[in-house]
C-alpha cells in the first residue's frame, strides 16, 4: 500500500484537472501513475467541484452581459431622450420644418435603435446618416 499523498501534491492534482479534465493528464502533471490519478479525483470530488466553479464563472459572465446590456439600453434611452427634447424644442420655438427626408431619418433612427438591421452597415456605429442630406 502507498502512502497518502501530501497537501500540496494534492493541490496540484486539482490544478491539473482545472486545466483538462483527465486522469491522464494529472497524471502526466503530477507524476504519478494513473491509477493514483483515477482515485484521487474520484476521492476529493474534483469532477463535482469543476462542475460548481464552471456553474460560478456562468453566474459572473451572464451578470457582466446582463450588465453591459443595461447600459446599452440606457444610452439608447439616452439618446432617445436627447432627439425628443430637440424636436420639442423646434416644435416650441416654431422651426421646425418636417419633410419626407425628416421623416426617413427618423424611421432609420427608430431602427437603429430597436436594433433593426439597415441597409446603411457601412455606418455602423455611427450617426452621419442622421445629418441633413446636403
Amino acid at each position: 500500500m502507498h502512502p497518502k499523498l501530501s497537501t500540496q501534491k494534492i493541490g496540484a492534482m486539482w490544478r491539473a484537472y482545472k486545466q483538462h479534465q483527465s486522469a491522464y493528464y494529472v497524471a502526466l502533471t503530477c507524476s504519478i501513475s494513473e491509477t493514483t490519478a483515477r482515485k484521487y479525483i474520484t476521492n476529493h470530488n474534483f469532477a463535482e467541484r469543476f462542475a460548481k466553479l464552471q456553474a460560478k464563472a456562468n453566474e459572473y459572465v451572464d451578470d457582466d452581459q446582463a450588465k453591459s446590456l443595461a447600459r446599452a439600453i440606457e444610452n439608447s434611452a439616452n439618446i432617445t431622450t436627447f432627439i425628443a427634447d430637440a424636436l420639442l424644442d423646434a416644435l416650441k420655438n416654431k422651426t421646425f420644418k418636417p419633410g419626407t427626408a425628416d421623416y426617413d431619418r427618423m424611421v432609420r433612427l427608430e431602427r437603429y435603435l430597436r436594433g433593426e438591421p439597415d441597409t446603411r452597415t457601412e455606418q455602423a456605429g455611427t450617426f452621419e446618416w442622421l445629418d441633413v442630406d446636403k
